[in-house]
């Protein structure tokens, strides 16, 4: 690979944003997801435009789908739990981030981070407590997230709050350690 590429060229990556309530086609656009993606492009990864899902229990299934286009996600996460990377599916087809926003807050229909710590294979905590340290800057409230962060498979995944600086805050953390995780999460060793 080139080294002037930027360290997501050649890699996917995913972005997810829950909504409250049912779909209004008439509703203002996300722009907060939009962001996300064209943070996630800046970097050189592929990225389709991000999809939206109703809070909740539906949020489940769009993000194994999200883990594991064409749906071998749950073989490949027992195979891989039984033999540490081995039964993975080729890491070219799998998104090397997955991001979320929304379902992160203290509504029971909330369930952002329940529904992704079930399909981690292990939390990262340090990156939710840097996005915390940093929202608390700007607002008392960043600590009323409740976001998980944590590797499934071969794939980081982040949820962040879905407000506009929830998203700034958490882009800007993950910034400083992103092709770090990236690389850790590529290392065959």
């Amino acid at each position: 690979m080139d080294d002037d590429a930027p360290f997501g060229a050649g890699r996917r990556a995913a972005v997810i944003v829950c909504v409250r309530g049912g779909f209004d086609p008439a509703a203002p656009p996300d722009h907060n997801g939009a962001r996300a993606v064209e943070w996630l492009r800046e970097r050189g990864y592929e990225t389709p435009d991000s999809v939206l899902v109703a809070n909740g229990p539906a949020f489940g299934p769009a993000l194994d789908a999200a883990l594991e286009p064409g749906g071998a996600r749950s073989t490949a996460r027992a195979s891989a739990s039984a033999a540490r990377g081995a039964g993975l599916p080729d890491p070219a087809s799998v998104p090397r981030f997955v991001l979320t926003l929304g379902g992160t807050g203290l509504n029971p229909r909330d369930r952002t981070p329940q529904l992704t710590a079930e399909r981690l294979d292990y939390e990262v905590p340090g990156i939710v407590h840097a996005i915390w340290a940093r929202g608390l800057e700007n607002t008392a409230t960043a600590i009323m997230s409740r976001g998980t962060a944590g590797v499934a498979g071969r794939t980081f995944v982040l949820n962040l709050p879905s407000s506009r600086g929830g998203v700034k805050d958490g882009l800007a953390v993950l910034g400083t350690v992103a092709p770090l995780i990236q690389a850790q999460i590529e290392d065959p060793a």
